[in-house]
Parts: C-alpha cells; sequence; structure tokens
C-alpha cells in the first residue's frame, strides 16, 4: 500500500502542478478499505471503487458499511453529491462513490 499512495501523491502533484490540471479525477481501484480510502483521499484520490473489502461484504450491513466509508474518507470535505454509480465487468460488480 505505500508505494501505491506513493503513486497517487506522484500524479497528483503531477497533474496539478507541473500540467495544471487539477480538476482531473483520480480513480483507485483495489484494496479500497476504510482505513485506506483514507489515506487514499489524503494522496489524492477522489473516486472509489469498493467492493468486498469494504461496502459490498455480506457479513456487514450495507448501509452501516456505506456510512463508515463516509466517515472514512470525509465526505464533507468532497465536492459531488456522494451519489454511488454500479459498475460492472465480466470478473466483477463494484459501487463507485463518484466526487
Amino acid at each position: 500500500m505505500p508505494r501505491t499512495l506513493q503513486k497517487i501523491s506522484r500524479l497528483r502533484e503531477m497533474l496539478d502542478n507541473e500540467y495544471g490540471f487539477n480538476d482531473v479525477e483520480i480513480e483507485v481501484d483495489g484494496s479500497v478499505t476504510y482505513n485506506n480510502a483514507r489515506k487514499m483521499k489524503s494522496a489524492g484520490a477522489n473516486i472509489f471503487v469498493v467492493g468486498t473489502s469494504s461496502v459490498l461484504n455480506k457479513y456487514v450491513d450495507f448501509f452501516q458499511a456505506y456510512k463508515t466509508l463516509q466517515k472514512s474518507i470525509d465526505m464533507s470535505a468532497i465536492k459531488g453529491d456522494g451519489a454511488w454509480d454500479v459498475r460492472s465487468t465480466s470478473s466483477s460488480r463494484a459501487l463507485v462513490m463518484p466526487t
């Protein structure tokens, strides 16, 4: 995870400072746990694809998991309405929280 956070941070820095693309969003997919999502957001990510490591876990209540994720990434500091988008691929289904 530390290497991933470094990559996110470097990409955000490049987009904002070197290219002037501060409105470009960074989407993260994979290992988006509550704790990792907070770190990813701090590094510069602003779209989170969540799956079984957090919200889509059959052992937790979906709405409680959603609220926990919101708290972990401090939704009050994120642009947008926080609406979920369901995206499916041939191998998986995930919820995407756009910002």
